[in-house]
């Protein structure tokens, strides 16, 4: 069951990508880094001591300790690259119509069917992504929904 491993384990090859390429885009300043995340971030802890939620899983509080993790990393990276021309932001879409629900256990997809007319479209959720793109002047390490 290689899916449920690596649900259960931190995911790390976005942070990882990103610093392979941050002498790139130093040199390509100005550029940005954009990073998603969600409004689960508050259902979120940091559990250093259990990271990988091998000893205590549960699929809300990896989700939102996921991304909690955006965006402190988002805004680690603000800090580090402050003056070098080099921006990040950390975007919350909204409540896309994604395929994450596949993965969602009867009670949440009961829930999911209530929420859906809120929800927004993959295009709707795509315009915070592409406004933080595009935006000339935007706060360093800001959170954006």
């Amino acid at each position: 069951m290689l899916h449920d491993v690596s649900v259960k384990h931190v995911d790390v090859g976005h942070f990882l990508l990103t610093f392979l390429l941050i002498e790139l885009l130093k040199r390509s300043a100005p550029s940005r880094i954009i990073n998603l995340s969600s409004m689960a971030h508050s259902w979120g802890t940091i559990r250093l001591d259990d990271i990988n939620s091998e000893r205590n899983y549960h699929s809300r509080r990896a989700y939102g300790q996921s991304k909690l993790a955006n965006i402190l990393f988002t805004r680690s990276l603000a800090r580090k690259l402050k003056d070098t021309g080099v921006t990040s932001y950390v975007v919350h879409p909204g409540i896309v119509r994604t395929e994450l629900k596949r993965h969602m256990n009867l009670g949440l997809l009961i829930m999911w069917k209530v929420v859906r007319p809120f929800t927004k479209t993959p295009v709707q959720g795509a315009q915070t992504t592409i406004y933080c793109s595009v935006q000339p002047e935007l706060e360093n390490g800001a959170y954006y929904r």
